[in-house]
C-alpha cells in the first residue's frame, strides 16, 4: 500500500475515533468550563484511554507526501515558460489540484495553504512595487 494511503487511513481512524468521543468531549467541556486546567487533565486522560493521539500529525504528513508528486505532475503537463498566458495557465492549474487534494485533508491544512499563499501573494506585489519605483 502507498505511504499516502497509509497516511489517509491513518487520518480517517483518527477522525472517526473523534467523532466517536465527541459526545464525552462536549460533556467535560460542559463540566469544565470554568476550569481549564482540569478540562485539559480530563480530556487528555479520555485521549489515554481511547488511545487516541492528542496531536495527529499523519493528515499533514500526507499532504507533505503527496507534494512533490503534484508539483512533478503539473510541471510535467504544463511547461514553464516566459508568457504570462502560461503562468496563469500553471496557477490556475496548481490551485485547483492543490485545492482538490486539501477537500480531503483536515480544516487546518488548508487554512496553512490559504495563508501561505496570501502571504507569498502580498510579498509579491510588495517586492514588485519596490522594483517599479526604483527601476
Amino acid at each position: 500500500m502507498p505511504l499516502s494511503q497509509r497516511l489517509t487511513r491513518l487520518a480517517l481512524a483518527h477522525q472517526a475515533a473523534m467523532k466517536r468521543i465527541q459526545p464525552e468531549l462536549d460533556a467535560l467541556k460542559r463540566r469544565y468550563a470554568s476550569n481549564p486546567q482540569r478540562l485539559h487533565e480530563e480530556v487528555q486522560t479520555l485521549f489515554a484511554r481511547e488511545r487516541i493521539s492528542a496531536v495527529p500529525v499523519a493528515s499533514c504528513l500526507g499532504t507533505l507526501a503527496q507534494a512533490p508528486v503534484m508539483i512533478g505532475a503539473i510541471g510535467i503537463y504544463v511547461q514553464p515558460s516566459p508568457s504570462a498566458e502560461n503562468r496563469n495557465l500553471m496557477l490556475l492549474l496548481s490551485t485547483a489540484v492543490t485545492l482538490v487534494v486539501l477537500s480531503k485533508m483536515s480544516a487546518g491544512v488548508a487554512l496553512y495553504w490559504g495563508m501561505s499563499n496570501a502571504f507569498a501573494v502580498a510579498q509579491g506585489l510588495i517586492g514588485r512595487r519596490g522594483t517599479r519605483q526604483t527601476g
